[in-house]
């Protein structure tokens, strides 16, 4: 994973850590992972809900300048909330906490310059392929693509 990537991926781990504490936009979100690799998952992860996982799907680019030395890379970022409980009790719904994610999310720059947000989809409806899905009654998940223009000194 290039750089800036990481960077992104550190960014929003960051901005989670601040946002899911008591008193703050998402402290209902009681686990979160940022998935980093395709295994990368911990133990944990799921035990206590509602849980968020974020994932980096893969990247993609296309090159913008003559020579071939700057690539506008973009890197689809995928939110998954996972709840335990159908909306009934005092929990939020995945749907709610989803809408959360977004309002925590949109439109930060992650302290990256020169970053831009696009929101590329919400789905209030359960993800399909998710390790713990007996335990799960909602899902819903949320899609920013952040974009940024890599320029590297050609050999």
């Amino acid at each position: 994973m290039a750089a800036q990537e990481t960077n992104i991926l550190n960014g929003i781990e960051t901005r989670l850590a601040a946002y899911t504490v008591s008193g703050q936009t998402l402290e209902d979100i009681r686990s979160y992972w940022v998935q980093r690799t395709e295994n990368d998952m911990p133990p944990d992860f799921g035990k206590s809900f509602p849980a968020l996982r974020v994932r980096m799907l893969p990247v993609d680019g296309e090159i913008v300048s003559i020579p071939a030395c700057m690539t506008r890379k973009r890197c689809p970022v995928e939110y998954q909330v996972y709840t335990s409980q159908a909306g009934y009790m005092r929990d939020k719904t995945a749907s709610e906490l989803i809408d959360l994610v977004e309002d925590v999310f949109y439109q930060q720059q992650l302290g990256i310059s020169n970053l831009l947000i696009h929101f590329t989809g919400k789905n209030y409806t359960l993800p399909s392929e998710i390790p713990f899905a007996a335990q799960l009654h909602g899902g819903a998940a949320l899609n920013y693509t952040y974009e940024y223009t890599d320029v590297r000194a050609t050999p």
